[in-house]
């Protein structure tokens, strides 16, 4: 079974879509996905601290997470608000990257989908909404791809070895 993290970009839609089969439930996965200390194992490239300023899953709660890079002291910033919770089958929250001027102007939705494919294997489908072409441009454009399927790679080395 592919386990190779797919990633695709819909300009006419101002969506991005990534998708991965991990050798995990969907409880597995909602767990990782759903509990600070896990989330912050595989949330963003490994190079940088993941420190979890909140985390408050339910409807209408808050998350902030920072990156902060060893080498140069700089931190990254993300927060965002959960939206829509279906244990275990999926999560709806807002995304908001701190750096950019006038940042929650730029909110981009995304869900996550867990799918179970068989009794030992998830499909994780992710799809992110874009309020303009600029935002999806200036996501992509910042190397989103490669960060999010790091991510992922180390998703799938938390939700395997358990």
């Amino acid at each position: 079974m592919p386990t190779e993290t797919a990633f695709k970009v819909d300009r006419d839609k101002l969506e991005s879509r990534m998708s991965r089969v991990f050798k995990a439930t969907p409880e597995r996965l909602w767990e990782a996905h759903t509990t600070a200390e896990q989330f912050a194992q595989f949330f963003g490239p490994a190079k940088y601290e993941v420190v979890i300023d909140k985390f408050d899953v339910r409807v209408g709660g808050q998350w902030r997470v920072l990156h902060k890079d060893p080498q140069t002291g700089e931190e990254y910033a993300f927060h965002g608000e959960y939206k829509k919770l279906d244990e275990p089958k999926s999560i709806t929250w807002t995304f908001v990257y701190e750096g950019i001027p006038d940042a929650d102007s730029h909110v981009i939705t995304e869900t996550l989908n867990f799918i179970k494919v068989d009794d030992q294997h998830t499909r994780l489908e992710g799809v992110s909404h874009y309020l303009t072409p600029e935002d999806l441009s200036g996501m992509v454009d910042s190397g989103m791809e490669s960060g999010a399927t790091e991510s992922w790679d180390r998703l799938a080395k938390l939700v395997e070895k358990n």
